[in-house]
């Protein structure tokens, strides 16, 4: 029996190894995730400071991005947008002074024909003024000297970003002006896609399984015609 003739039962075998692997680890690594955000107490964990933190600086920073995106099947469109990213750094009432993680965040999206890899990239922007989706501010973009909200770990023994991972801390001391409870949300929604990722993997998986051994029972069944 030649071997060459199983090459592609082989490879599909081998596609359905890996994907099975992929699924159990996201399924793995989605349910932990997830099973550790729902045991976090935000009040237990923050303190919400009485007095107002003061934006000392902004730097918002914006560009026209073009990405292929899957559409659910075998097919992807091309889309268009402007990705914004902005990071506050805030003075807090005891005097000091800290960075907030970076927000990455997009808008304009629009789908581009066929043919946009070959023209110039348009500009989705338009400016600054159309940012509204900051999570400090209420929408508008914050300006240096705004007093906003900020929170505080309550308590934490060394390192409270390590400690304190589920929000996504811009600093070692982990004082935020972006609100612990939009970060407890996006960590549970990351944890998801994780999950259901891991589930895709396993019906992938099951695919390649089923088309390796059809193929291989196809090519014994035509060397054994021979």
């Amino acid at each position: 029996m030649n071997i060459k003739n199983f090459i592609p039962a082989l490879i599909c075998g081998g596609l359905s190894l890996a994907m099975l692997i992929g699924g159990v680890v996201c399924t793995i690594v989605g349910n932990s995730q997830m099973k550790a955000a729902g045991q976090v107490d935000v009040d237990s964990d923050f303190l919400k400071l009485e007095d107002l933190c003061t934006i000392s600086s902004v730097d918002h920073t914006y560009k026209t991005k073009r990405e292929a995106r899957s559409t659910g099947s075998d097919s992807s469109e091309t889309v268009e947008f402007c990705e914004d990213s902005v990071t506050y750094t805030f003075a807090v009432p005891d005097g000091g002074e800290h960075v907030e993680r970076q927000h990455v965040s997009s808008r304009g999206e629009q789908t581009a024909g066929f043919l946009a890899e070959l023209s110039a990239l348009p500009d989705r922007c338009q400016g600054a003024s159309g940012f509204n989706q900051d999570l400090v501010c209420n929408g508008r973009i914050c300006q240096q000297g705004d007093a906003v909200p900020c929170w505080k770990p309550r308590s934490c023994s060394g390192g409270c970003s390590s400690q304190l991972n589920w929000a996504n801390c811009g600093n070692s001391a982990c004082y935020k002006v972006i609100d612990p409870r939009i970060e407890l949300a996006e960590t549970h929604e990351d944890a998801s896609v994780i999950g259901l990722f891991g589930i895709l993997l396993f019906i992938l998986a099951g695919g390649a399984c089923v088309f390796g051994a059809c193929m291989t029972a196809c090519i014994m069944r035509s060397k054994a015609s021979e």
